[in-house]
């Protein structure tokens, strides 16, 4: 595609052109010299030549200029575009970088929640263990019924222990307060769970 200095070029070696045709074909004709007769200009078709030349000249100017217009505006339509794709580009890294802190985040919280299930789960472990020591100890300092001890070492869970208990009746204060305890560390072994399934959820929707 010619470039603008090139097509200034062509302007001006057309105007020149256009300034020389003009010249020769409408100039008034030289005047004849004293005691000769004017005599017709022979230009052998000269004028007609240059006529074509210069409509020639002007022909392809304006197919220049047509390109150059063309040039111009697919120019501009690229421009345009590359911006378009740009702004694209930098919303979806924007929006990448969101999810990718949403991930992490939600990552933290499934930890966090991982973390307390295992301590409360932990609790329950331990508080199974007492209740079931304090059990075997009251039935050895002088417990006599087997079934009771059976029933307790083998409950699954609070509920469990506290029917075994009842249906024996031999619970004492200490006892009772490991009961207590096992109930509470089992309600927030279950609180931990849900927690932690809820923060799982939201990291794969993350």
């Amino acid at each position: 595609m010619p470039s603008d200095r090139s097509l200034r070029r062509l302007r001006v070696a057309a105007i020149a052109l256009c300034a020389c045709v003009t010249c020769s074909v409408f100039g008034a004709p030289a005047t004849a010299s004293p005691g000769h007769a004017a005599r017709p200009v022979q230009d052998g078709g000269g004028s007609s030549d240059l006529k074509e030349q210069y409509d020639e000249v002007v022909g392809e100017e304006a197919e220049l200029l047509d390109q150059l217009d063309e040039a111009q505006a697919a120019s501009k339509e690229a421009s345009d575009r590359l911006k378009a794709l740009q702004a694209d580009t930098k919303a979806a890294q924007l929006e990448l970088l969101a999810a990718r802190e949403a991930l992490d985040e939600a990552e933290a919280v499934l930890d966090l929640r991982l973390d307390l299930r295992r301590q409360a789960e932990k609790r329950v472990e331990a508080a199974q263990e007492r209740l079931r020591d304090q059990i075997v100890a009251s039935y050895v300092a002088g417990g006599s019924d087997d079934s009771l001890l059976e029933a307790v070492l083998s409950a699954g869970d609070n509920e469990q222990v506290g029917q075994a208990l009842a249906y024996g009746r031999a619970v004492s204060g200490s006892t009772e307060s490991l009961v207590e305890r096992l109930d509470e560390a089992r309600a927030a072994e279950a609180n931990a769970a849900k927690e932690a399934r809820l923060a799982r959820s939201r990291a794969s929707d993350a």
